[in-house]
């Protein structure tokens, strides 16, 4: 067994902020570089700056003798700019829909299947082994194809396999009942492939629109996740801090 060291992701060239990938609610954050710009429970939106990778003075103490001089936050100038780091975590709420209907008629597998295989030369067709006609009135089919070669060069002859699988049409009367439990498991369904690798599952919840008299009955659920949702985007020393915090989307 060949043992292969991970490797870690390079880490950003220059100075960097670290910004939101995606809107969501912030549920922690951990400062190990740079400047927190939000707190937990801020709602932030993509492109926006969580880390920043300019560091600003703190802002200047009230001087109740010269309110009109007072100097805003907003106004202060970077005194340095870092590879920012830090680790956070925020709040996400994905939605996937399902529906059933109460009368519905499904395609079930009977277990029966065929093979045929055959050569195509030009337009003429020579079965080898199988059927001339899939059997089935009702089939699922996957057809292969492989063109053959002699030394490198292509032939003019195509070798194709074809494997069908026999369905029968079932009629399926639901409950109201039953027709919600059907259609929150084709919503759930969706869940794996609809959710951002790496997302912690916190909650799910489940609602049922319409009322019972709708077909198709239909149910929408909300998954609440915890992940983290944070890209590093670049900075310039030289760039004024507005243009530096400007939101983008990536």
């Amino acid at each position: 067994m060949k043992v292969v060291e991970k490797k870690e992701p390079a880490p950003s060239q220059g100075p960097c902020h670290i910004v939101a990938k995606k809107e969501g609610v912030i549920d922690s954050i951990l400062v190990l570089e740079g400047q927190a710009m939000v707190k937990e429970g801020d709602l932030v939106r993509k492109g926006q700056v969580l880390i920043s990778g300019a560091i600003y003075p703190p802002p200047p103490e009230p001087d109740p003798a010269k309110p009109d001089q007072q100097q805003q936050p907003s106004a202060q100038k970077p005194i340095r700019f870092v590879n920012a780091q830090g680790v956070v975590y925020g709040k996400y709420w994905y939605r996937f829909y399902g529906e059933a209907l109460r009368d519905e008629v499904v395609e079930e597998k009977t277990g029966r299947r065929m093979l045929r295989y055959s050569i195509i030369m030009g337009d003429k067709e020579i079965i080898i082994n199988g059927p001339q006609e899939i059997p089935y009135k009702y089939y699922e089919s996957q057809t292969k194809s492989k063109i053959l070669r002699w030394r490198n060069q292509e032939l003019p002859v195509e070798f194709v396999t074809i494997e069908a699988e026999e369905v029968r049409h079932v009629s399926l009367k639901r409950s109201y009942e039953e027709a919600v439990e059907v259609a929150a498991q084709r919503a759930r369904g969706k869940e794996s492939k609809g959710m951002s690798q790496g997302a912690e599952t916190v909650t799910r919840k489940y609602k049922v629109l319409g009322d019972k008299d709708d077909n198709p009955v239909r149910v929408v659920l909300t998954v609440e996740t915890k992940e983290e949702f944070v890209v590093t985007r670049g900075i310039k020393p030289a760039e004024e801090p507005e243009k530096a915090d400007k939101t983008v989307d990536n």
